[in-house]
């Protein structure tokens, strides 16, 4: 539920009330004040809660959820990060091996780039111009 701030212009008492959603369209005038029962005017909303679950018998929590579903940020995190370092260390010992920084990836894996590679690059890129 939204929290709203409140001031009374006649009395000059400052309070916040919490509205549900169907009492912010029954107060939408004013709010009547604790102390005088003046019409108050909204300054302003600082907080929503949050309510998880409902009609759909969901606990709001993804894990809980759905469990079976890999959907969770970082949740195999270490599988790609593994994966990130070896191709890494592939590419590393095929420009070691062939004393070059340039690697083309292809169905078969890392490679170095060949001159019909960088034709083929410099053909494509020309056509971009």
């Amino acid at each position: 539920m939204p929290i709203y701030d409140y001031r009374c212009e006649s009395c000059a008492v400052i309070f916040e009330q919490f509205l549900s959603t169907s009492q912010v369209k029954e107060y939408e005038s004013g709010y009547p004040c604790p102390q005088c029962s003046s019409l108050c005017k909204k300054e302003s909303v600082y907080a929503v809660s949050s309510k998880f679950g409902g009609e759909s018998g969901n606990s709001g929590f993804h894990d809980v959820d759905y469990p079976t579903l890999d959907k969770a940020v970082g949740r195999d995190s270490a599988k790609r990060w593994a994966k990130i370092s070896e191709d890494q260390s592939v590419r590393n010992k095929i420009r070691k091996e062939n004393n070059t920084n340039s690697i083309t990836m292809t169905d078969k894996g890392f490679e170095p780039t060949t001159q019909s590679d960088l034709d083929r690059r410099s053909n494509a890129f020309s056509k971009l111009k």
